[in-house]
């Protein structure tokens, strides 16, 4: 019986994982030495939002290597159908970025850097979305809408072949105050205005 279950899991766990439906919210440098740049992209999954109360959210968030996905990005024009019909059906269904909704963002950028985001940002969900790129980090969030403040209630972390190498649970977050003109602050923006 255990082993059928085993079966069953290990079946299901492909389509577990692309239950998700990431959404680009930012990037940072994570790099230890300001000589070398080190970008993670980071993304939250809209599947996952949980509202507990009008000011109160949650959310699970997942950071990929920006090397990666630029690298499936680039192997893209050797014809990988699969990435490509995804990419092109998202492009053309007039699906926007929550990203490039934001009015920060679009009074920060002119019209041709806003649709060279827009292009990446497709492509990067995509391509987080198919799973072809490793997570880096991966953390439940709660946020204080109201009071613009968040914390984390599970910080996992993954080594290059995506297995995870560390993990902290934590039964209330430790509410921090949101630096404005962060990623978080956008992904505050987005998960507070969703309904």
């Amino acid at each position: 019986m255990t082993y059928v279950r085993l079966l069953v899991f290990l079946f299901l766990l492909p389509v577990m994982a692309q239950a998700a439906d990431w959404r680009f919210y930012g990037s940072t440098d994570v790099s230890k030495d300001v000589s070398k740049e080190d970008w993670i992209d980071q993304f939250y999954d809209a599947e996952s939002v949980q509202r507990l109360s009008d000011k109160t959210v949650r959310v699970w968030t997942s950071a990929f290597p920006r090397k990666d996905i630029n690298h499936v990005i680039k192997k893209l024009s050797k014809g990988n159908e699969k990435l490509i019909k995804a990419i092109a059906e998202k492009q053309f269904s007039g699906y926007r970025p929550d990203i490039c909704l934001l009015s920060k963002v679009i009074k920060a950028i002119s019209e041709k850097e806003l649709e060279d985001l827009r292009n990446y940002v497709l492509c990067a969900e995509v391509i987080a979305n198919l799973g072809v790129v490793n997570k880096k980090i991966q953390i439940f969030y709660e946020i204080d809408c109201s009071g613009k403040r968040g914390g984390e209630l599970s910080i996992s972390l993954f080594n290059p072949d995506g297995i995870m190498y560390d993990t902290s649970n934590y039964d209330a977050p430790q509410f921090k105050y949101i630096p404005p003109d962060s990623s978080v602050e956008s992904l505050m923006e987005m998960v507070c205005k969703k309904q």
